[in-house]
C-alpha cells in the first residue's frame, strides 16, 4: 500500500484521510465486481465479500481501482492503486 500511495502522490501515513475523501467520491455505478461479490481467500478476511470499484478520482487525478470488504463492522482495505487496465491479447 505504501508503494501504491507514493505512485498516487500521497504519503501512506495520510491513508485514512485520503481514503475518506475517495469513499466520498465513489458511487454504486462505479462497481465493477461480480454479482454476487467474490469472496476473499485471505486468512484474516476469509469468505468476506469483496467490493471492487473503478472511477476517475478528482482527489487523485486518475482512474483509481479500489477493493475492500467489511467484516464484523471493520473496513478492510484490500487494494488501492491507479487502475491497471488488462490488455486483451489478439489471437
Amino acid at each position: 500500500i505504501a508503494e501504491d500511495a507514493a505512485k498516487l502522490g500521497y504519503q501512506a501515513k495520510n491513508l485514512q484521510s485520503v481514503l475518506s475523501q475517495l469513499l466520498a467520491e465513489v458511487k454504486i455505478e462505479h462497481y465493477i465486481g461480480a454479482y454476487p461479490p467474490r469472496k476473499s481467500y485471505e486468512p484474516i478476511i476469509k469468505d468476506c465479500e469483496l467490493f471492487e470499484f473503478i472511477w476517475t478520482s478528482k482527489r487523485l487525478g486518475c482512474d483509481v481501482y479500489l477493493k475492500y470488504c467489511l467484516m464484523g463492522g471493520i473496513f478492510y482495505l484490500v487494494s488501492l492503486h491507479e487502475d491497471r487496465p488488462k490488455v486483451l491479447q489478439k489471437k
